[in-house]
């Protein structure tokens, strides 16, 4: 079982979300929550907080009954102490609860239970491996593509092509640090004027690629095995710290 977060700490016993999106994927996929949820909606006139255990992490979902604003989804290993835990700041009765919940977990928990696991994947990415997602969406890779200034590279073929392929980085800040994305931006033979749609658009992304140097060489091989063609000694170079800050 799959949860999707915008954060993971660097120790991995932490993470959260505010994208609801992500909020409402993670929701749907355990009953009890969801019927939880929209339960309190019903009887309580202000917030819902809604605490769940989904493998070795304790759940905590907050939001506001009238909008989705300040909703979030926040993940913690059971066996940490909240209170060391910055980011996750709860209300007293909310962190007794959670304490409490810890204790009774603590008692009966084995390695069998451990069998959620959290990603940075967005809802329409797939998972490669972790922190190497894909995504085959061609009005998504699109979109990604216009936003990154590489449509007029990665829509054109030249005629005969049959794969075009186009690396682009993406800066973002994740809770107030900057970090990389990279993305292969692939455009499949099939989109010319005269041409039947065959194949489309996809994207492989690393996410924090200076931190995730490590899937460089599954990312280099996977947009080799999709027809593109780059030498080693430009991946090596381009892939350098000194590039991606």
């Amino acid at each position: 079982m799959i949860q999707r977060v915008d954060f993971i700490n660097p120790t991995k016993n932490f993470a959260l979300t505010e994208n609801i999106d992500k909020i409402t994927w993670n929701i749907n996929q355990f009953d009890h929550i969801k019927e939880n949820i929209n339960q309190q909606k019903l009887n309580n006139k202000t917030g819902v907080t809604c605490i769940a255990v989904v493998g070795k992490w304790i759940c905590v979902y907050q939001s506001k009954v009238k909008d989705d604003e300040g909703t979030r989804m926040t993940f913690f290993d059971f066996r940490v102490d909240i209170e060391s835990l910055e980011m996750a700041i709860f209300s007293p009765k909310t962190t007794d609860g959670i304490k409490k919940l810890q204790r009774e977990i603590d008692k009966v928990f084995n390695s069998n239970y451990d069998n959620v696991d959290l990603t940075l994947a967005e809802v329409y990415e797939e998972i490669v491996e972790e922190n190497l997602f894909v995504c085959t969406d061609d009005n998504i890779v699109l979109a990604k593509a216009k936003a990154l200034g590489a449509l007029p590279i990665i829509e054109s073929l030249r005629e005969g092509d049959k794969v075009k392929v186009s690396l682009v980085d993406e800066r973002i800040k994740v809770e107030n640090r900057q970090i990389v994305n990279a993305y292969a931006l692939i455009h499949f033979g099939g989109h010319g004027p005269e041409k039947h749609h065959e194949n489309g658009f996809t994207y492989l992304k690393i996410y924090d690629v200076l931190n995730n140097l490590d899937k460089v060489d599954t990312f280099s091989k996977a947009i080799e095995n999709a027809g593109g063609k780059f030498s080693r000694a430009f991946f090596m170079e381009k892939f350098t710290t000194d590039k991606l800050n």
